[in-house]
């Protein structure tokens, strides 16, 4: 399991978001939302989108940068609004770590994917509930 580098919260002190690495790829890694937390949903949006233009920012004006030091400015940031950022236990090994600029032709996407996630326990209830059958007694 990829564990994160840094992690925003919003005033109620409920993650919204944290960053992660996947491979080469910087994930930003959101809960699922409900339907009735579409101001969370806009919080989460909106200070991914400021988080991203910062890094993208840095990479224009520099041939790399720290996670170090994006998540400073990061914190600066988003703490002006109210959210707050918590580093995650793996910041250690990767803070000084360096996020170089790449090819002139580099364009960051903002790719929102989903994938469908649940504890183990109940995967055998929703196959049973695909498949047609009765729920099964649990005890």
């Amino acid at each position: 399991q990829k564990k994160p580098i840094f992690i925003i919260k919003d005033r109620l002190d409920n993650e919204l978001w944290h960053v992660e690495l996947d491979s080469s790829d910087i994930e930003f890694v959101t809960s699922p939302f409900s339907h009735n937390q579409k101001e969370s949903l806009r919080q989460c949006i909106s200070s991914i989108s400021q988080s991203l233009f910062i890094l993208t920012e840095m990479l224009k004006e520099n041939e790399s940068v720290t996670f170090y030091q994006w998540m400073e400015l990061v914190k600066e940031d988003l703490e002006r609004e109210g959210y707050t950022l918590e580093q995650g236990d793996i910041i250690e090994n990767v803070g000084e770590g360096h996020l170089h600029k790449p090819s002139v032709s580099w364009k960051p996407i903002f790719n929102p994917q989903v994938t469908i996630q649940h504890p183990l326990e109940f995967t055998i209830p929703l196959y049973f509930n695909l498949f047609g059958f009765d729920r099964p007694n649990y005890t």
